[in-house]
This record gives structure tokens, sequence and C-alpha cells, in this order.
């Protein structure tokens, strides 16, 4: 009955540590949600930037090809009108200058088309990393909480069994008080009421009284 108060503080620090890991546990999970969330917001807009960067670069190159397959009529016409050949040639200049130009700058936006796509291709594997983070800190917390559920069953059946325990302790408690306390009341005054008197059959209960003198003094003589 005195063993269950003992029991009580190794108890009490458990499911203190328990809710400590617990916290930590949900606390990482709620970490790694979070990182799995901003970095799949990141990778959605790389992936964006990159589709804008590589559509920019589609509609660069296809300006230039124009542009230099304008650049080529023009010098087939250049050479079948030699009367119109200064101003084709000064066209044809000035056509292979922004050919130049936008090639260079076709060859600018594929650049940043690449480096776009490897920058969201970077983004997509930290998403990929923060989720199974996330998943990994979730199936922990799922596996301690199954864990703790199973220890909390046989703790309570063996609380159950303290608990009878001490009502046996208390009730046996209760029956050698009782016992106790009828002896010093009750049954104190038997051995004198049983107390023979002069060898003869006196009632129970009666009081005792002394011989007389005379009687005395006889037996003296």
């Amino acid at each position: 009955a005195r063993q269950a108060p003992q029991e009580e503080g190794p108890r009490r620090s458990t499911t203190v540590e328990r809710k400590a890991k617990r916290q930590e546990l949900e606390k990482k999970v709620a970490e790694s949600m979070s990182s799995a969330g901003e970095a799949a917001a990141d990778a959605e807009v790389a992936n964006g930037a990159a589709t804008a960067k590589k559509e920019e670069a589609e509609q660069a190159a296809k300006a230039a090809a124009a542009k230099a397959q304008q650049v080529e009529d023009w010098s087939g016409e250049a050479k079948e009108k030699e009367e119109e050949l200064r101003k084709l040639q000064a066209k044809v200049e000035e056509a292979r200058e922004e050919a130049a130009t936008l090639k260079a700058a076709a060859e600018e936006r594929e650049k940043e088309s690449k480096e776009a796509e490897a920058n969201a291709a970077e983004k997509q594997e930290a998403a990929a990393s923060a989720k199974t983070n996330a998943d990994e800190a979730a199936a922990a917390l799922t596996a301690f909480t199954e864990k703790e559920q199973e220890g909390d069953a046989p703790k309570a059946g063996k609380e159950e069994e303290v608990d009878d325990e001490e009502s046996e302790d208390e009730d046996e408690e209760s029956e050698s008080e009782t016992g106790s306390s009828g002896s010093e009341s009750g049954t104190e005054p038997e051995p004198i009421e049983r107390r023979p008197h002069g060898g003869g059959g006196g009632h129970r209960g009666a009081p005792l009284r002394p011989p007389p003198p005379q009687y005395q003094q006889h037996r003296r003589r």
C-alpha cells in the first residue's frame, strides 16, 4: 500500500519525457512541412520564369532566323538589280547589324533559359528532399504515437492491480483496528468475573468481598 506513491514519481517523469519528445517531433514535422511548401513555391516560380525565358529565346531565335532569311532575300535582289544595289547594300548592312544584335540577344536568352532550367531543377530537388524529410518526420511521429499507446495499456492494468492491493490492505488494517478496540473496551473485566471466591460457585459478575475478620483470627489460632 505504501509502494504506490513511490511509483508515481517515475511515471510522471516518463510522461514529461514523452510529451517533450512528442513536441519535438511535432515541431520537426511543422518545420519540414513549411520548408517543403516554401521549396515547392520556389520551384513553381522558377518553372514559370524558365518557361518565360524559353519562350523569349524561341521568339528571339525566330526573329533572328527571319531576319537572316530577309538578308538573303535582299542579297539576291541586290544581285539582280544593280541599279538598286547601293540602297539594297545599305539595307543589307543594316539588316546584318540587326541580325547580329538579335543573334547575340538570342544567345543570351538561350543562356538565361538554361540557367533558369538548372535553377528550376535544383528547386525541384530541394522540394523533393524537403518532402522526404517531412514524410520521415511524420512517420516517426506516427510510430512514436503507436508505441506510446501500446505501452500505456499494460501500465493501466498494473495501476488497477496496485489499487486493488491497496484496497485489500486497507480492509485488513480496518479489521485489525476494530478487533484491537473491542479487546480494550469490552473484554477486560471478564478475568475478574471468572475468578472463583473461596472455592465456591459464586455468580459471574458478583463483586468480590474480603473474608470476615473473626474467620481470619480463628484460622490464625
